[in-house]
């Protein structure tokens, strides 16, 4: 799955997303680490 800014504009918005998608909860942490990471955000819920 690529997730690209225009897909997500805050990282709540990612983790919703995911967890809504039915991912696990520790999988969903670690994409939004990555996605933080790549972004330089840094935003938490």
């Amino acid at each position: 799955m690529e997730v690209t800014n225009a897909q997500f504009t805050t990282v709540i918005d990612l983790r919703s997303a995911l967890t809504s998608a039915g991912v696990a909860v520790d999988l969903v942490e670690q994409t939004v680490a990555v996605a933080e990471t790549v972004r330089g955000d840094f935003v938490t819920a």
